[in-house]
């Protein structure tokens, strides 16, 4: 099946739509909590966790957004034996934040859309 010039891209970004609709509502959510210190986007520091990154006084919030058209349903299963190593990825990711903020408390946040 031959895929018509530039629908790979307009694919692409219809996946990024619920990253960003997630990135306005955590953001404007922290602005208007009077506690932002910072906003990261595609953060080196958050190894997979890095669709957006919330830096507060006493927490770093690291959120990994998944997209699918018919999500499967999350559960523990999916956490210790899931194919692509989600508890191996939230350890790195907890990790790296970790290093860069150790007086912080770290949150990792999968979001399903």
């Amino acid at each position: 099946m031959e895929i018509a010039s530039g629908e790979g891209e307009r694919r692409a970004q219809r996946g990024y739509v619920p990253q960003y609709e997630l990135a306005a509502k955590v953001i404007y959510e922290a602005l208007a909590s009077g506690r932002l210190r910072w906003i990261g986007v595609a953060d080196r520091g958050a190894a997979s966790f890095d669709d957006i990154v919330l830096g507060f006084a006493d927490k770093i919030v690291a959120h990994q957004v998944k997209t699918s058209r018919d999500p499967a349903p999350f559960s523990i299963r999916t956490l210790l034996l899931g194919a692509d190593d989600l508890l191996g990825r939230i350890l790195k990711a907890r990790r790296s934040l970790t290093e860069e903020s150790p007086e912080v408390i770290i949150e990792t946040i999968i979001s399903r859309r």
